[in-house]
């Protein structure tokens, strides 16, 4: 309660360039510090704080579905061996969970999900980190449907586009079981991208600028094209070893040729 009444106190007493720092330094004392998130929320919305900050939504339509995913984030994120710039995209990542549950009404969700969440984060934060990672697991995490686990090549792409799906699969395991379908659904998705070797970082490309020049290819756009070519079969399962990207390359300027 005292968190969230000294971010009042900093929205009625600061100009925009000075609260900027202080409104981070007390979400983060909100989301980080030992006892339940939950609290602070109910003050939060006690003090119609959301009429200040309107990208915090409810979850699924209820703001008790993101009181629970705060505190259950809070337990599970004490268990967890992560960094500490993790933990602060994992516990903004659930503050602003609601967004991943929106539905735009012309389909486009994903702009909706990262428009919302950076204008947020733009105005209480210049950490690049979370600038750049939030608003993607929120968009990832709104593309999941709690049923069925993606396919391989989806989780590969996933961990691409968030270098790694550790704090993917600590939001997951947040989430309030009512809202996931299906009950293993949390670890299942943990136990395959661990399989994967997907949790700590992304899949990086076999085939190497250096094997392309060591086969005589010439630098330019068509290097480019190539690496990125094997590297979506890479992804797709398709080539799985860097001998198999090699022999690719070297199928690809027999061609070529």
């Amino acid at each position: 309660m005292e968190i969230v009444l000294s971010l009042s106190e900093e929205i009625s007493l600061h100009s925009d360039g000075e609260a900027k720092k202080a409104f981070f330094e007390e979400f983060k004392k909100w989301l980080l510090k030992p006892g339940k998130p939950s609290f602070g929320l109910k003050a939060f919305l006690d003090i119609r704080l959301e009429n200040y900050f309107p990208e915090i939504l409810p979850l699924a339509s209820s703001f008790e579905n993101l009181a629970l995913l705060l505190d259950k984030m809070f337990e599970v994120r004490k268990e967890a061996f992560i960094t500490e710039e993790a933990k602060t995209e994992l516990a903004f990542s659930a503050l602003l969970a609601g967004n991943a549950f929106l539905k735009n009404k012309q389909g486009d969700e994903k702009a909706k999900i990262k428009e919302n969440v950076l204008a947020f984060l733009n105005r209480i934060t210049n950490e690049i980190h979370l600038i750049k990672k939030v608003p993607e697991i929120l968009t990832v995490y709104g593309e999941l449907d709690f049923e069925t686990i993606p396919a391989d090549a989806v989780l590969r792409r996933y961990a691409v586009r968030l270098d790694g799906l550790s704090t993917l699969c600590l939001l997951v395991f947040s989430t309030p079981e009512h809202l996931i379908p299906n009950p293993l659904y949390a670890k299942e998705f943990f136990e395959r991208s661990s399989e994967l070797n997907l949790l700590e970082e992304a899949p990086k490309p076999y085939l190497t600028g250096k094997m392309l020049l060591d086969l005589g290819m010439t630098p330019g756009k068509e290097m480019g094209q190539v690496i990125q070519e094997s590297f979506e079969l890479q992804l797709n399962g398709e080539i799985k070893n860097a001998n198999e990207a090699l022999e690719f390359a070297k199928n690809k300027l027999a061609i070529s040729i």
